[in-house]
Parts: structure tokens; C-alpha cells; sequence
């Protein structure tokens, strides 16, 4: 007859030290998927996905991971729209100002300040964006407010 020692059989149960939880972290910021970041650290994704459920260090971990990387990669591409990349303007104007290719564009110009806006925007939005507030009417008449219409048929 065999005696039990006590001891449970098989592999041991898989825990996420501080540094797997760095390393976990860090190829989250890589956007590697999951299951590739489970096989990296040591475990299978099963049981990734088994632990992620217990320990809500590892959800937040990848979480974090992947802001810090989204984050230096907005920060680089509002950089370089700013310093006159074409193509960063356009991405920007696109996904943040939700400007489309056929959106008449109002385009305003006081005091060789510049704006141009979609046409979600108003003339008097841009004017008041423009001018940070209240519209001055006197500096209205100074105003060269065009419009250029859109391509599309109506």
C-alpha cells in the first residue's frame, strides 16, 4: 500500500513574480497578443487567462503596458504635426477633428492668425476658437471668411 506524503503531484501552480510582472508590461507595450505573452512568461495561455482572473495585477499590467505606448505614440505624432508633417496633420485632422475629404472647410484669417475647420464647425465656432472667446465685432469686420463648398453633389 502507498502512502500519501501530503504533497500535491504534478507542476506547480503558476504565480506571477514582480519581475514577470515587468516583463508582462513591457511586451504588452510591444501590442504582442496574449497568448504569445503567456508562452514568453513561462505558462500557457489557459492558464494566463486562469490567473488573469485572480490577480488583477496582470490585467492592469497589460493595460498599462499599452497606454504608455499609445501615449508616446500620440505624443510623437502630435509632435510632428506640429513641427509640419504633412501626413501627422492629416492623420489629426482626420481622427481627431473628424474632418473628412469632402467636408467643406471654413478657413478664417485675422491678424495673420489662421484657422481652418470642418464643417461640423460653424463660421462663428472658428471665429471664437480663433480669438479664444467672445466675438469681438470689430474684429469681425476685419475677418476674411471664406467657405469652400464640398465636391459632392447635393
Amino acid at each position: 500500500m502507498i502512502m500519501s506524503t501530503g504533497k500535491k503531484r504534478g507542476p506547480k501552480k503558476w504565480m506571477p513574480t514582480p519581475e514577470i510582472l515587468d516583463q508582462i508590461e513591457a511586451y504588452a507595450a510591444r501590442f504582442l497578443p496574449e497568448d504569445d505573452i503567456a508562452y514568453l512568461v513561462g505558462t500557457n495561455p489557459r492558464t494566463w487567462y486562469e490567473r488573469k482572473n485572480e490577480i488583477p495585477h496582470i490585467s492592469q499590467r497589460v493595460k498599462n503596458g499599452r497606454a504608455k505606448v499609445k501615449a508616446k505614440l500620440s505624443n510623437k505624432i502630435f509632435e510632428e504635426a506640429m513641427a509640419g508633417n504633412t501626413a501627422c496633420l492629416i492623420f489629426l485632422n482626420k481622427t481627431v477633428c473628424g474632418l473628412r475629404e469632402n467636408d467643406p472647410l471654413i478657413h478664417l484669417n485675422i491678424d495673420n492668425r489662421q484657422i481652418s475647420m470642418g464643417n461640423t464647425a460653424t463660421a462663428e465656432d472658428a471665429l471664437k476658437k480663433l480669438l479664444g472667446g467672445d466675438i469681438d465685432h470689430g474684429q469681425l469686420l476685419k475677418a476674411n471668411i471664406t467657405e469652400k463648398p464640398s465636391d459632392k453633389p447635393d
